[in-house]
């Protein structure tokens, strides 16, 4: 066996066998999802053509998006309400600041699918109107994350 193919082995387990992916996959879905949310007051900001090439790119895949950042949401939040996050092999990275506004944000992403359950119909209409500072909630959070 070459060293190449030892350094790239050691590599691939390595990158696995690390919470490396799934720490930064919901600071990355959360600034996905909040860029998707706060996109029409980021507009107001400034670079119009840019967010809106990267808005109209990115808007086919919102159901996509709003259930991966739903699941993860849920997913790190039960994490982080149990005992699991002390097992340092099944540490996610992730904090209630992180798993509330994919909660929210995969709902109101999934809204056209969550406003036919009666349960989730008025609260849907209720945190609709806060979307956008919703999604700026998760851009943050995400980016927050990433940088500290």
């Amino acid at each position: 066996m070459s060293v190449i193919d030892t350094f790239t082995r050691t590599c691939i387990y390595n990158f696995f066998r690390s919470a490396t992916i799934t720490y930064m996959l919901l600071q990355v879905m959360n600034i996905i999802a909040g860029f998707l949310l706060a996109a029409p007051k980021i507009m107001e900001f400034g670079a119009k053509d840019i967010v809106k090439k990267a808005e109209k790119n990115l808007r086919p895949f919102e159901g996509l998006i709003g259930w991966v950042v739903l699941i993860l949401g849920v997913v790190m939040l039960v994490q982080r309400m149990t005992l699991t996050s002390a097992l340092y092999w099944y540490y996610s990275g992730s904090s209630f600041t992180q798993a509330i506004p994919a909660i929210l944000m995969g709902l109101i992403l999934l809204g056209d699918f969550f406003k036919k359950q009666k349960g989730f119909e008025r609260f849907i209409k209720d945190i609709e109107p806060f979307k956008i500072w919703i999604g700026f909630w998760g851009i943050a959070a995400g980016l927050f994350s990433i940088l500290f």
